[in-house]
């Protein structure tokens, strides 16, 4: 009874952000004129101070229509192998019609003498984006949906793998340490004099002195790689956390009492679910938001760590001198990733979404 009045207050509140962010098109009409005009300004010369892949889609009868705004190259895979599936999925949810434009890379980067006129432009054109931050402006404007991860193909098996193998790893037979595997983004592109302030370095610094309780470590240096051409940050950062490990399947995270999620260049996305479903308690730390963050409470769901992460070993040093209540929040975070976070739950999600910008007017 305490997991279903929980997951109650959750819904409300995932529903009252989304609510809040469609507000502006269940007052007016999305009209054709305004998505135009938004197009014109985020395509032209100095708008973007670096490209972001920017797709406009039509949904009506006919099926899904795109064009490309801003291009960015790297990204498109996730307009190809994300949003088109995830569209035509979620699309058995929703018979009507709509048009938004949504942004595909990681972030959008405004300059700041056209962020203002952007933002003015998002408060008429639905904007969609995977994850805000409270202290990034246009991000605000924007209707939060699933990541393109969780919208690929490979989140429903890898789900569905988790649901049927977490029965074999009971909480108190897993191993007792911390564990986080990944990249090195950060809020900033890398370079040899800032990555130390990443939260991702930090964490994988505290490992470094502590291995008994944090396991992390890389799996590639890929978010660096073009911006290290001479080697030195690659070079700093074998010599200080030695050479990468291999990649862990998202289930082997079964394995573990404890797994950290920290925000990269922004949200880490995928990483979230992923956790919560397998059962693990989730140390969180963010500074991004993802559309269900507004469910997720502190302590129920999940265990706070500060951007720095200098309590992390603190929080740890709770979660082993209370291993009733760990093992209560890994409970209550998956049961909030079966109630949310389901492939199902996903495609109703936006569905619901798409309903919320859904106007004749808006395919004229």
């Amino acid at each position: 009874m305490l997991n279903e009045h929980i997951l109650a207050s959750s819904e409300t509140a995932i529903r009252q952000l989304a609510l809040e962010r469609l507000r502006p098109f269940g007052e007016k009409p999305v009209s054709k004129a305004a998505i135009d005009a938004c197009c014109s300004v985020l395509a032209a010369e100095g708008t973007l101070r670096v490209p972001s892949l920017i797709v406009r889609c039509r949904i009506s009868d006919r099926g899904v229509t795109t064009d490309i705004v801003v291009d960015k190259a790297i990204s498109r895979w996730r307009l190809s192998e994300g949003l088109l599936a995830f569209l035509s999925r979620a699309l058995s949810h929703f018979p009507g019609r709509a048009e938004f434009l949504i942004v595909l890379s990681d972030n959008l980067y405004p300059s700041e003498a056209m962020l203002p006129r952007l933002c003015e432009h998002f408060d008429n054109v639905p904007f969609l984006r995977c994850d805000w931050n409270d202290r990034n402006p246009d991000s605000l404007k924007a209707i939060p949906i699933p990541d393109f991860h969780i919208q690929q193909s490979s989140y429903t098996e890898v789900f569905a793998s988790i649901a049927t193998a977490r029965g074999q790893y009971p909480f108190d037979r897993r191993q007792r340490k911390a564990f986080w595997r990944g990249s090195l983004s950060g809020p900033q592109h890398a370079t040899r004099e800032n990555i130390q302030s990443f939260p991702r370095y930090k964490v994988l610094d505290v490992a470094r002195t502590v291995p008994s309780m944090i396991d992390a470590r890389l799996t590639n240096y890929d978010d660096i790689a073009t911006r290290d051409r001479d080697g030195k940050i690659r070079a700093h950062l074998r010599q200080r956390f030695g050479e990468l490990a291999a990649h862990v399947p998202e289930p082997g995270l079964m394995a573990h009492r404890y797994a950290i999620s920290i925000d990269g260049a922004v949200a880490a996305w995928r990483r979230v679910p992923v956790i919560l479903a397998a059962g693990c308690v989730l140390l969180l730390q963010h500074q991004w938001k993802q559309f269900f963050y507004p469910g997720l409470l502190p302590w129920k769901h999940y265990v706070p760590i500060q951007t720095d992460v200098s309590d992390l070993l603190d929080k740890y040093a709770w979660l082993e001198d209370h291993p009733a209540e760990a093992e209560a929040i890994a409970s209550t975070g998956h049961a909030f990733a079966m109630r949310f976070l389901t492939p199902d739950a996903l495609e109703s999600y936006f569905a619901r979404t798409l309903r919320g910008i859904s106007f004749e007017a808006s395919v004229d």
